[in-house]
Order: structure tokens, then sequence, then C-alpha cells
């Protein structure tokens, strides 16, 4: 089928009509019928049936047709978009992935970054901005994570960074990238400093409640040159690596305030004191609640966060519940509304002195009489006497002090929550029944084996007892165990009283604070939201890849892991836009069968959101006029619906190009 244009003559002026006509095969040869008489067309109704007859065409006989196929003189329409092309020619080049990373970069400039970093990464004697290569750095985190090598090699080629950003593929090298990380780190703590009055601006955070915790990042390789790379505790479960700690305190709505990393060998403990210091001293020292995990409590550690002007709010350790077994054997439990299998109490009590003054001074007069020990040995015996009861008085004397100022606290309440979860109760007792039982049989057999003098040796006894009580450690408290001599046997004897308090503080935990005012509930939640920086902390060792950590130097090192900050800081933006749009995650084959165990809506994760729209490119546009020109049309993908939906929750618009269109 086609168009087929009738020429007349009309009163001196030409006409042109138009018929739609169909070629059909009959028994006498090919035919060409008119279906319909269209009459005069202008250009635009013209190129309407034009695409009406291409499409018939595609799905009847795929019959190729030229646009004007009867006269090629007619003229076009004077419009410079308007130009005659050959279909054959159309073609798709040079795809680029688009869309995540520019949301990442939009994200980039709303928090303003670019000026920040900018500031305080000068350009100097570079060709490129330092905090263009930053802003690479921090969108490769935050969209497809992967070494400086690999994103200068690969990655923002196969991008459209290149145009968003006006970096050259070419400057974009390891070397300049590596140069970079250098420069960012002097500039890490006025840059935190900085984006925390941003989000004051853009959020409004609550900066009065502090999260803080720690984690630890593996090192692959040996890392011999890196002075942060020790062995320690590993939270990676790969304890044959080296490794690095990181601090990290959020806002509790997850909003990034500063960061720290250390050596690996870092104990939680040790580090309160020097957190806290930092950030009063850029901060400012306003009566904030910290909040901690039980790794961070100490005596220490507590007599510093109960100075005036501190507050928190600490786990205990399990061994802490011991002196709360009349509470938890008590009444005056309240469930939580929100969870019904947890159940909360609180009391308070009043600080005690605990001995701490006495302690100091024994510890004074320790050290005065070994001091005074060593001088007396290279003086006169009496000199040494008089420097005994010199140090003894000075002992005394601090020993007073730290009295009165413990005195000073001793009057002070300190509020505790006893929480108990019925799921984790359940958990904790199967496990310790489960290696009370085996403990149990395993002693059965150790004594039949003596009995049956097939084990003699005392010493082989005992390692076989010491073989047991390794295996189950949760039951070898409640058991003593003794060998005999003559003759020789293994001989138990369980604590029924002590198994059965322990089984009592199962699933409990215990939680203080000096904050007055809190109830059951809201000191209850005020904890659980440790689980924020938990998972900022997921997200920048699963989405992020903070670990493994492949940099051999100490100063690389600590630039890496503020790349990844800065990115959960866009990570933690896009999180927090999401919700306030209400966008949520669509189910599109729901199950009716299922009934309420079908899956249901729920919030869409950064993740999601950044997956959907990296499937967006960007990409040339290809063709070849009638007269020969090749044309090149840079143009971005249209999103689909449910891009658009995320596009349109978020307030944002994609751009149709990029650049002007080119001749080839």
């Amino acid at each position: 089928m086609f168009l087929r244009a009738y020429r007349r003559n009309k009163d001196g002026k030409p006409h042109t009509y138009y018929a739609l006509v169909e070629s059909v095969r009959t028994e006498a040869g090919p035919r060409q019928h008119v279906v319909a008489y269209l009459g005069e067309l202008n250009s635009a109704q013209e190129r309407r049936w034009q695409r009406t007859v291409v499409f018939y065409n595609r799905q009847g006989e795929a019959q190729e047709l030229r646009l004007f196929p009867d006269d090629e003189a007619v003229p076009l329409p004077d419009d410079p978009d308007v130009v005659r092309i050959r279909l054959s020619s159309v073609g798709w080049t040079n795809p680029r992935r688009f869309g995540d990373v520019w949301l990442a970069r939009w994200l980039w400039h709303y928090l303003g970054l670019n000026d920040i970093v900018d500031r305080h990464v000068p350009q100097g004697k570079e060709t490129v901005r330092p905090a263009d290569m930053v802003a690479i750095e921090v969108i490769n985190r935050l969209c497809q994570p992967c070494s400086e090598f690999a994103l200068a090699e690969h990655w923002y080629a196969a991008t459209g960074l290149e145009e968003l950003l006006g970096v050259p593929d070419s400057v974009v090298t390891k070397d300049r990238l590596y140069r970079t990380l250098t420069q960012l780190l002097r500039g890490q703590e006025k840059i935190e400093n900085d984006l925390k009055e941003r989000f004051g601006v853009l959020f409004q955070p609550d900066y009065d409640l502090l999260l803080y915790d720690l984690t630890s990042s593996y090192f692959e390789g040996l890392a011999e040159d890196n002075d942060l790379a020790r062995h320690g505790y590993s939270r990676d479960h790969r304890s044959d690596c080296k490794q690095v700690v990181v601090a990290l305190v959020v806002t509790r709505e997850g909003f990034p305030l500063a960061h720290f990393t250390w050596a690996g060998n870092t104990r939680d403990v040790q580090t309160v004191q020097r957190i806290v210091n930092a950030i009063e001293a850029r901060f400012g020292k306003s009566n904030r609640i910290w909040v901690m995990d039980r790794g961070m409590i100490s005596d220490e550690s507590l007599a510093f966060l109960s100075e005036p002007g501190r507050r928190y709010l600490l786990a205990t350790y399990r061994k802490a519940l011991v002196a709360f077994d009349d509470e938890l054997r008590g009444s005056g439990w309240q469930r939580l509304p929100d969870n019904p299998d947890v159940e909360v109490k609180t009391f308070d009590r009043k600080r005690e002195a605990e001995g701490e003054g006495e302690r100091a001074g024994k510890r004074q007069t320790e050290r005065a009489d070994k001091h005074e020990g060593e001088a007396g040995r290279e003086g006169e015996r009496e000199n040494e006497r008089e420097g005994e009861r010199e140090g003894e008085r000075e002992g005394e004397r601090e020993g007073e002090r730290e009295g009165e100022r413990e005195g000073e606290r001793e009057g002070e309440r300190i509020y505790y929550l006893l929480a108990r979860s019925r799921p984790r109760r359940h958990k904790e007792r199967a496990i310790r029944r489960r290696q009370r039982r085996a403990l149990a049989k395993g002693l059965k057999k150790l004594q039949a084996r003596v009995a049956g003098g097939r084990l003699k040796k005392r010493d082989k006894i005992h390692q076989a007892i010491g073989r047991l009580t390794g295996r189950y450690p949760k039951a070898r408290g409640f058991v003593t165990i003794s060998v005999s001599d003559t003759p020789v046997s293994v001989n138990c004897t369980w604590k029924i009283v002590k198994f059965k308090k322990a089984l009592a503080r199962d699933g409990a935990y215990l939680l203080r604070s000096n904050h007055a005012g809190w109830s059951a509930q809201e000191f209850w939640e005020t904890y659980i939201q440790l689980t924020v920086v938990e998972r900022a902390f997921r997200v920048l060792k699963s989405h992020l890849l903070l670990r493994p950590i492949w940099h051999q130097y100490s100063g690389r090192t600590q630039a890496h892991i503020f790349v990844c900050v800065l990115a959960y800081a866009l990570w933690k933006t896009l999180d927090h836009l999401a919700k306030r749009a209400n966008l949520q995650t669509l189910i599109r084959k729901p199950d009716a069968e299922q009934g309420d165990a079908a899956p249901k809506p729920r919030p869409m994760t950064p993740e999601a959101i950044l997956r959907e729209l990296s499937k967006i490119q960007s990409g040339d546009i290809q063709l070849e006029t009638t007269a020969g020109q090749k044309l090149a049309l840079r143009r971005v993908a249209r999103p689909d619906s449910e891009q658009k939906r995320i596009l349109e929750a978020l307030g944002l618009e994609l751009p149709e190009r990029l650049s002007s269109d080119r001749l080839l």
C-alpha cells in the first residue's frame, strides 16, 4: 500500500491530489486499485498518512516504502528540523550508562558538595578541578564501585559523566585519581563540618542525640607499609587478615556527622573519650545524648560520660544482669505496642561511690612506693623511709580528692531499662540447653572410659575435660568437675540453681542512662536506633564496597574510607527523599490466591532506585540524508512507566539531549 499523487492544473494553478493505492496479486498478474481518494493534503497530513501506510505495511507484508515514492522532487517544509533520510541507514551507537550517574550527580549538587569540596580542596596547578575528580570517585562508589584502575580504564568512558561533568575521558587516569585522594584527605574535617551545616538546612536533623559504633574492614594483601593495618577483633570473621577500624557517628535519622579511622587493633572501649572529645571540640558541648553499644562500657568511660554536660544511653554486659535477678522475677512489665514480643520495665537507683576514692588512693600509694623505693636504693635508708611516708600522705590526699568528686555524684540517679524478647529468649535457651545436654552426654562417656580403664593417666583425663568444656562454653559454668586419685574417677556436680537463674536471664537486656524523663517505650526505641548506624555499616560494606581494602598506604586507606562515607551521604539523602515522597516498590504480578500472605508494596530503597534508573542509557542516533550527509544525534532514552514514576515522585526530569547535533 502506498500514496499516489495526481496533479491537475485548475484555473492556471497546479493542484496535487492523493489516493491510497493497494497492490494485489491476481491470476493476470499484479494489479493496483484505489482504496480511497484523500483529496488535497498539506505537509502535516501527508506525513500522518505516510506513517499510517508504514504501520500497515509492517503489519502486513513488511514492504519497505519510500517516503515519497512517486516524486522525490516534492518540496520540504521550511523547517530546519525536517530532512529526508534513508531508513536503511538509521542506527544506534555509543550506548552509555546514564540514569543512575545523572541522579548521583544531581544528589552531589543538591548537597552542595561541589562547592564544599572545591572550597576546601582548591584547584592549584591541576588542569582538572579536584572537586570534579572527587565527584567521579564518589559517583562511581555509589553507582558501581570498582578500583581506581578499572574506573579510569573502563567505567568512566561507559557512562554519561563525560558530558555531565565536562571532563574528557583522556584526563581521567588512575594516577590523577590517586593524587586526588591525597588532596581530599587534607580537607576531611572541614568538609564534614560544612556537610553537617548543609544537612541542617535541608533536613533539620536532630543533633541532640548521636549514635556511635565501630566496625572493621579487612585488607587484601600483606599491607606491610600500611600503619593502620593490624590484626584485631574482626567483625568480618576474617581473623587471618589485617584490618582497619572505622568509627562512625550519625544522627538518629542516619545522616553521617563524622567518621574516624584507626589501627586494626584498637579496642572499642579505648575510643569513647577520643570520639566524644573530638565531637565536642568540633561542634561544641551541648548536653547531647550518646547512644552506644555494650562494647563501649567500662568504669572509665562511665565516669567520663557522667561528667556535667554529657548524657548517655549504654547497653551493659550480660554479667551485669546477675545483680538484677529480683527485678527480672518481679512484676511491672509492659508490652510494647508496636512489638508485643518485647516486654520492658524501668527503674532507677542512686549512684554509689563504689570505693573509687579508696582504689585511687591505693594506686597512688603504690606508684609513690615504687618511685620512692627506687630513689631509696640510690640514697640513704632514712631518705627511703621518708619518701615512703610522703608517698602515703600524697596517696591519702589523692584518695580524699577522688572521694569528694565521687561523693558529689553519689546522689545522682541512674535509670535502668530491663527488656526481654520472647524470640531471643527461645533462641538462647535452646542453645544453652542443647550445649548442657551435649556436655552431660560427653561427661558420661568420659566417666565410662575412665571407669573401664581405657583412660588412666591424670593428664590425659584433664585434657579430655578441657576439650569438652571448650566445645560447650555456654554450659561449662554450670558444672564442677573433679578427678579423684584412688580410684581414678571423674566426678561431676551440676549447679541447678545457677542454671535456672541463667535461664531466667536469657533473652534479657539491661540498658542504663543518666537521662531522666524517658518512658519505657522511649527508652527502648532510643536504644534500638543503634540499628540505624548498623544499617549504615551494611550499606558501606555491601553496597558501597568499603571492604575489602586493597590500598597499601595508610593515607589512601583513609581517603578511600572518606570517599565511601561521602557516597553514603548521597545514599542517605536519596533514602530520605524517597521516604518523604512515599515512594514504594510496587508488586507487578500480585498473587490473589495467597491472600494476606501475598507480597505487599514496601518502601523503595536507594539501591532499587539506582538499579532501575541505571537501565536508562544515552547514545548516538546515526542518520544519513538522501543528500549523503551523515548526522549524529546524542539523545537520552525515554524512561519507561516505572522509571517515570520514580522521577516524578522525586520531582526530577531527565534531559532529552546532552549536546547539539553534529555532522559526521
